[in-house]
């Protein structure tokens, strides 16, 4: 169990972190983290479904010419935390991602970030995208979260059912 304040140095000691791999780097990194709300914020599938993910991401960005300089991954009771570094702008990246997120069966488990070097934190905003859904309804997540609209248990349940089908397919193909 985590509390709130180890989440928030996790945030801090993570930002910390994503300046230093961005120190002398022309050009971005991307960072990520799962969306796990509650406070059991780390499980072996939990770890499973971001390692796979950090490496489908990987992948995809080498498919697609981008270069990769540097990969790393670190698991937190805060829960995972990858990172890779690669040697192109940003938002050509952010844009694959976000398509990548949208058709993966645990994207929207994913919080994927793109910092570019000279741009900074690259949003969804940035291309005219609406703020992400809730996991259980259409509403907008950040407003389902303030009105604490589903209960923990609901979510959790969501998220376990969702890294489940996602790892038994990945199982079943290999």
């Amino acid at each position: 169990m985590v509390t709130d304040v180890m989440i928030l140095n996790s945030r801090v000691k993570r930002q910390l972190n994503q300046q230093k791999l961005l120190n002398g780097l022309t050009g971005c990194l991307i960072s990520l983290t799962m969306n796990i709300p509650g406070t059991d914020k780390t499980s072996p599938d939990i770890a499973e479904v971001h390692l796979h993910s950090l490496n489908a991401i990987e992948s995809l960005c080498n498919k697609q010419g981008y270069k990769v300089l540097y990969k790393e991954v670190h698991n937190h009771k805060t829960g995972p935390e990858g990172f890779i570094c690669l040697e192109n702008e940003g938002q050509m990246i952010k844009k694959m991602l976000i398509e990548y997120e949208e058709k993966n069966e645990v994207g929207r488990l994913l919080d994927i970030d793109v910092i570019d070097s000279f741009q900074g934190l690259i949003s969804r905003k940035r291309f005219n995208l609406p703020s992400r859904k809730c996991f259980l309804c259409d509403e907008n997540a950040n407003v389902c979260r303030r009105n604490g609209t589903h209960s923990i248990i609901e979510l959790q349940e969501f998220i376990t059912d969702k890294m489940e089908g996602y790892l038994n397919t990945i199982h079943e193909n290999h």
